[in-house]
């Protein structure tokens, strides 16, 4: 079996699996399109992790609310070819700091008095959730891909 997929996670707190992008491009060049069924997958796959995500950051009462999978379609707009699990906003614009996207550690004014900073811990929950869900994933992708090859004639 290949090795999971890297996760990866973006100051703007996009979470996409390694690889998805040039799998889809490979899959449009030899066949000619990206299987509906590999657009379903993928949406899936960004559920899967949305929803870990939503556990792992249930400590807060606005991340979990701003979660959200946004797709991103391909020129002509008829299949996916990247997923991201995203999370922050007005409603939580404390979301990229507990993620941790430039460290353990991030600092902030007590309460926005800023002659009084304090470090605090990152509390990762979407990096947690790719992480976690990378097999299930990239298991699913793999089911997929291979039967859009067979159906393609592939062996």
């Amino acid at each position: 079996m290949a090795r999971a997929p890297r996760t990866t996670v973006r100051g703007n707190l996009a979470v996409s699996v390694d690889g998805m992008r040039q799998l889809s491009r490979e899959l449009k060049a030899s066949l000619g399109h990206v299987p509906v069924d590999l657009t379903n997958a993928m949406k899936h796959a960004g559920d899967i992790v949305a929803e870990a995500a939503k556990g792992y950051a249930s400590w807060s009462t606005r991340i979990p609310s701003t979660l959200k999978v946004v797709g991103g379609g391909n020129k002509q707009g008829t299949s996916i070819t990247a997923v991201s699990v995203k999370a922050g906003g007005p409603n939580a614009p404390h979301a990229a700091a507990y993620e941790g996207t430039k460290g353990d550690v991030f600092r902030h004014p007590v309460y926005g008095n800023m002659g009084n900073w304090v470090d605090q811990d990152a509390r990762p929950y979407l990096a947690r959730a790719a992480n976690e869900k990378a097999d299930i994933i990239a298991e699913q992708v793999a089911t997929v891909v291979d039967a859009a090859w067979r159906r393609a004639g592939f062996k």
